[in-house]
C-alpha cells in the first residue's frame, strides 16, 4: 500500500514538472528573447480638449453663415453635434442628415474646417 502511494506521489510531481516545463517552453516559443527587449509601451492617449461646449459647433455654423451657397446658408439654423475625436480634432455633424453629406472636422488651435461632405 505504502508502494503504491509512493508510485503515485512520484509519478504526479513528474507530471507537475513536465506540463510546468513545458508550459515554459511554450511561452518562451511564443515570445522570443531578442523581441521582449525591443518592445515599447503602448502609446497613451492623454489629449484634452480645449474647446469649450459648442464651439466647434459654433465655428461650424459661423462658416454656413458666411457660406456663398445658399443652401449652405440654411443650414447653419440645424441641430449639430459634436464628438471629440483626438489630438485636438473634432467631428459636427448635422443631427438630421445622411452620414457624410453634412459633417466637418474642425481642429483646435487653428479652427481649420474640413468639410467631408460633397458641399458646403
Amino acid at each position: 500500500m505504502q508502494l503504491l502511494l509512493i508510485l503515485l506521489t512520484t509519478v504526479s510531481l513528474f507530471l507537475g514538472v513536465a506540463c510546468s516545463s513545458l508550459d515554459e517552453r511554450l511561452r518562451r516559443n511564443q515570445e522570443p528573447q531578442h523581441t521582449l527587449q525591443r518592445r515599447l509601451p503602448p502609446p497613451i492617449l492623454t489629449s484634452i480638449p480645449t474647446f469649450q461646449g459648442g464651439k466647434a459647433e459654433a465655428l461650424v455654423e459661423e462658416m454656413l453663415r458666411n457660406h456663398a451657397d445658399e443652401r449652405c446658408q440654411q443650414k447653419s439654423e440645424k441641430d449639430m453635434e459634436s464628438v471629440y475625436l483626438d489630438n485636438g480634432s473634432w467631428n459636427v455633424k448635422l443631427l438630421d442628415s445622411s452620414p457624410l453629406s453634412f459633417r466637418w472636422n474642425v481642429r483646435e488651435g487653428n479652427n481649420a474646417i474640413e468639410s467631408l461632405g460633397k458641399y458646403c
